[in-house]
């Protein structure tokens, strides 16, 4: 079943106390990353405001290609940092209607201005 993803890194054993994530080794990560936004793969990610940790959003996937971008995560593979993988559902978005299920759901959302 495909449904988007949301992963949340935080610091693994190898992360360096007191440096924030840009100053991190996380430059195979970082190309990691980009090849899989280029791919449409990556919906939105980055650091927290604080830099303790990041957040990455899949596009729609499975479970099982969800851990697979987890797996090869140049550095959870290091240690840097760890991922929680969890299923999420979208619900709000940018432009267009909200929808929860199909479009030709009864439970179909509108947000009106107030």
């Amino acid at each position: 079943m495909l449904q988007r993803h949301v992963l949340h890194y935080t610091p693994g054993p190898y992360w360096s106390p007191g440096r924030p994530t840009v100053e991190q080794p996380l430059y195979e990560r970082l190309a990691y990353l980009q090849a899989l936004h280029q791919q449409g793969r990556i919906l939105a990610g980055g650091p927290y405001t604080d830099h303790s940790s990041a957040l990455v959003v899949l596009h729609s996937t499975t479970q099982e290609e969800a851990q697979s971008v987890v797996a090869g995560d140049p550095a959870v593979l290091a240690g840097i940092m760890t991922a929680t993988l969890t299923a999420w559902h979208f619900l709000f978005q940018e432009e267009g209607p909200l929808f929860w299920g199909s479009r030709s759901s009864a439970h179909q959302l509108h947000l009106e201005a107030r």
